[in-house]
């Protein structure tokens, strides 16, 4: 009976890693800083180019097929492999990567390695000059290996080979058991053969030149593409071969039923992408098994000629697997990855849902970009990164959604989309009153001129490493024209990277026109530009710290406010990402270049770092001339049944004010139009003071709004516990004040369950231990205001079901309330959005 070939193919995971290390992967949308190019084989580049429109992978057979059982599959230019980061090309059978100037980059193949499967990956591996290359492993996306992978590397500069991980939530590569140093002979010899074997315990093994170096149980290992790294060298990889389990699979005449749609595969071509819409019900998984094998699909085990398996197919992103097994436990698998979209009606429903702060239908969502309001048709546009077929980051294009009031939104689709082998990063929006640019007529009113900028990262000459862009609308901001003249501006000096654009205009009746449009661009240095047309665009200066230090940073903001109201008295201020701001004053030189002066260090007390808030960005302009900002509230993907990923904070408007010790502080607070989403007001205590004891127990409710004032007397300790159930605590806020009269905050999330929670303390000023707070808790979001904003928090929390009481509770001393108010909050999802 004919046996066949399988290989596992595609998974379209993806994880959003927020970190603040140097990488500038921060925000999540802009993956690793390093140039790339997608021409793996230029002679082959139809029958390799895996990009397609929905960001998804074309699926092709390796060549040439094992012929024979525990054949051994040899990787050459026919094979599928995928540039992801960096300059990749065939010689031949030889794999060369031509990066001694950038840091990790990927060239990953379609071979798919599954827990409990056994693989073999090897190749001879010449570090021509620069630091390392390696072998990887375990690498759960294609289009962004550096969130979780594996890797076995040798190491030029440190002298050794080992094993490592990042982002996989393990210790591997921290002990000294998963590397050791190179011997000179081996330091001299420049071309090294790594060898990684897996087997079906997890259990990885790693040699160099036919020597064992370690061997390690990986427990937490989830799969994933296998490839090829290299860090900051020239290298090259040959006699690169792969061998999974015995090389077949025994399950054929595969089938899966789910509503009236029916897919048939044949196991010895590779499985393919499917989308499967918004059946409803589940799914029936059909095939045959040759007789002597067993095949297991997910903890269930089947044998016989004919298996029928029935499973739930969740929405978005999955995979299902069949494992094949002989009696002597060799092993392979075949896989089928699908994506399946939320049926209308059960949209915005699952338990999780924010049901008043925004987030899309399906997909990933993260930095907002391109806030601006359209004072013809009074909307306000919302455009955002965006994935729409992943509930991960890549393949990033701009998301959008419009409001008439900056909290009921409809969500548009996709404005701003990618060509092949592109992403859309960041940027911002501007009203082209004047048409300073020259893409409108009198047709269009003035307060309608919608232009965009956006950043394109690893042009596709390998020029520089990021650019910016722009595009226009005639309709109203609903479809978008790229300027045919792109990219309108590349660095005007070397840098790792450029990105995320914001653009204003600035008043000077000294030019023609009143004025003139500035950029700033962050990156590695924080980069301010002028331009007459928002075409042509004229280097300024670098933003410095007060200590003359440029500023790094993503997602950067430059507005001015009124100190303390006080319109005589306007501040600059410098956002990098919502995680640190500079307080300064913006100088035009008499060369008529700007410069912006910082007037304080910068701070990271609004906004804690190790909260929600991240790539905070203001809107071009308002109807009242507040300004607001939206940040994206960071998000993880691990949660059963969740199809979205991120959410965008409330609006809030900023504002200026001076502290007791003279500094500057940045305030944030809810616009009006939150609150007038408030329904019932679900319970209300009045004036009282509650000594040591006295609690207040209110309302189960997970979606809601609280204000309260209350102040406490020295030596005072007030408790807000939320999403308490009857078998464990929830989280809670603790104020504090001591006998010399200092008031702490102390925010505790470790009891949430869903997701590993936190605890922070912030010290508050306050009078006379008087506090001020507005609370929203919406189903996985946490976002609080104390006195008037001058303390914002935002945090991500997943309760267990039926963790919804809440409870207001003096620990000690004496804490005299004045009003305590909890109201329910209207779902922005029951109208037409």
């Amino acid at each position: 009976m004919k046996k066949f070939l399988a290989i596992l193919l595609l998974l379209a995971t993806l994880f959003c890693v927020s970190c603040q290390n140097g990488n500038h992967n921060v925000d999540g949308n802009e993956g690793t800083t390093v140039k790339s190019e997608q021409n793996i084989d230029d002679a082959n580049d139809n029958e390799n180019d895996n990009n397609s429109e929905d960001g998804n992978y074309k699926n092709n057979v390796l060549s040439p097929l094992p012929t024979d059982k525990y054949s051994t599959v040899t990787l050459s230019t026919k094979d599928n492999v995928k540039a992801v980061h960096g300059a990749w090309k065939w010689e031949n059978s030889v794999l060369v990567g031509n990066n001694a100037s950038a840091g990790n980059c990927f060239t990953l193949t379609e071979l798919y390695s599954v827990p409990g499967v056994s693989f073999e990956f090897e190749a001879d591996i010449e570090i021509i000059s620069g630091q390392a290359a390696g072998l990887v492993f375990g690498v759960t996306n294609r289009e962004n290996p550096g969130a979780h992978w594996y890797c076995v590397n040798v190491d030029m500069n440190a002298k050794n080979v080992r094993l490592f991980s990042s982002g996989t939530g393990t210790t591997v590569g921290n002990g000294a058991n998963t590397k050791r140093g190179l011997t000179a002979e081996e330091q001299n010899r420049g071309k090294y053969h790594i060898k990684i074997t897996m087997n079906e315990n997890r259990d990885i093994s790693f040699s160099l030149n036919g020597s064992t170096v370690a061997s390690y149980r990986e427990s937490n290992y989830s799969g994933g593409y296998l490839g090829f790294n290299s860090y900051r060298s020239v290298c090259e990889f040959s006699n690169i071969t792969y061998k999974m389990g015995d090389m077949y699979s025994a399950a054929f005449d595969i089938e899966m039923n789910i509503g009236k749609d029916s897919y048939t595969f044949d196991a010895n071509s590779s499985s393919k992408y499917i989308d499967l819409g918004k059946p409803k019900g589940d799914a029936t998984i059909s095939f045959k098994l040759l007789e002597g094998y067993t095949a297991q699909i997910g903890d269930k085990v089947f044998s016989g000629a004919d298996v029928k398996h029935i499973c739930s197919i969740p929405y978005g992103a999955s995979t299902v697997s069949i494992i094949t097994s002989d009696s002597k436990a060799n092993k392979n698998a075949f896989t089928l990855a699908l994506w399946r979209s939320i049926p209308d009606d059960e949209v915005y429903m699952d338990s999780y849902r924010p049901q008043y702060h925004f987030s899309p239908q399906m997909g990933f969502m993260n930095d907002p970009n391109g806030l601006v309001y359209n004072a013809t048709t009074e909307e306000y546009h919302l455009f955002y990164q965006y994935n729409p077929k992943l509930d991960t980051m890549g393949n990033q294009v701009w998301g959008h959604a419009v409001s008439k009031d900056l909290v009921n939104w409809k969500e548009i689709g996709i404005a701003i989309d990618r060509e092949p082998h592109e992403k859309i990063y960041s940027g911002c929006a501007v009203i082209d009153y004047n048409n300073t640019s020259g893409f409108f007529d009198e047709s269009i009113p003035p307060s309608s001129r919608m232009v965009v900028f956006y950043t394109i990262p690893f042009t596709e000459k390998d020029v520089t490493p990021e650019t910016q862009n722009i595009a226009y609308s005639l309709d109203n901001g609903y479809t978008w024209i790229k300027y045919e003249g792109n990219p309108v501006l590349s660095p005007a000096f070397s840098v790792s990277t450029f990105r995320d654009p914001k653009v204003q205009w600035i008043e000077d009746p000294t030019l023609p026109g009143g004025g003139i449009w500035m950029m700033v661009v962050a990156g590695s240095k924080a980069q301010i530009y002028t331009s007459h047309d928002l075409k042509n665009w004229t280097y300024n200066s670098t933003i410095k710290d007060i200590n003359g230090v440029d500023v790094g940073s993503e997602c950067p903001d430059l507005f001015k406010l009124n100190l303390d109201g006080n319109e005589d008295k306007v501040k600059w201020v410098y956002s990098g990402a919502g995680v640190f701001y500079i307080v300064g004053d913006l100088v035009k030189g008499t060369d008529g270049k700007y410069t912006f002066l910082a007037e304080q260090a910068k701070r990271t007390d609004y906004v804690y770092t190790n909260g929600r808030y991240y790539a905070t960005q203001s809107y071009f302009n308002t109807k009242n001339g507040d300004v607001v900002t939206f940040s994206w509230v960071k998000d993880i993907n691990t949660i059963d049944g969740k199809s979205w990923v991120g959410s965008q904070s409330l609006p809030y408007k900023d504002g200026l004010v001076r502290m007791n010790d003279g500094s500057m502080r940045l305030t944030h607070i809810p616009i009006d139009a939150v609150d007038l989403q408030r329904g019932d007001k679900l319970i209300s205590f009045g004036a009282t003071t509650l000594n040591e004891g006295a609690k207040l127990s209110t309302v189960e409710a997970r979606t809601y709004s609280i204000d309260t004032c209350f102040t406490l007397e020295k030596g005072a300790e007030a408790r807000l516990e939320l999403f308490v159930s009857n078998v464990e605590n929830g989280i809670y806020l603790l104020f504090e004040r001591d006998i010399a009269g200092r008031v702490t905050l102390t925010i505790d999330t470790t009891a949430i369950s869903k997701i590993p929670g936190k605890q922070w303390t912030i010290p508050i000023e306050c009078e006379d231990g008087k506090i001020v707070m507005k609370l929203y808790a919406d189903a996985s979001i946490l976002e609080f205001f104390v006195n008037d904003g001058r303390y914002a928090f935002c945090d991500r929390i997943y309760p267990a079901e039926n963790s919804d009481s809440i409870i207001f509770e003096v620990e000690a001393g004496k804490v005299n309330l004045e009003y305590f108010r909890c109201y329910d909050m209207s779902s922005i999802w029951c109208n037409e959005n």
